[in-house]
């Protein structure tokens, strides 16, 4: 078991030295989803639904007032994705 989880284990360092945007931003930070797919990979969930699973999540977590603080910046690349409205 060991030696399967280190045949598909990502490369940490790499992700480790990644710039973050603010956490409020996550929904729209490539490198946050790349976090969260080599972490998917690491567990061995069921990909494809584990990715949608997380990515639903971490929209939702984003959407919340309480998370975005609104964040004007946060809430404009929220509304591009429709995922709250733009005039609060």
């Amino acid at each position: 078991m060991a030696d399967a989880w280190r045949a598909r284990r990502p490369p940490s360092r790499n992700l480790r030295t990644l710039p973050l945007r603010p956490a409020c931003q996550a929904h729209a930070d490539e490198n946050r989803l790349r976090i969260d797919e080599a972490v998917v990979d690491m567990l061995g969930l069921p990909t494809r639904r584990a990715r949608e699973s997380v990515g639903a999540l971490r929209d939702q977590w984003c959407a919340e007032p309480t998370v975005h603080g609104d964040n004007q910046e946060a809430r404009r690349l929220l509304a591009e994705r429709e995922l709250v409205d733009e005039r609060g």
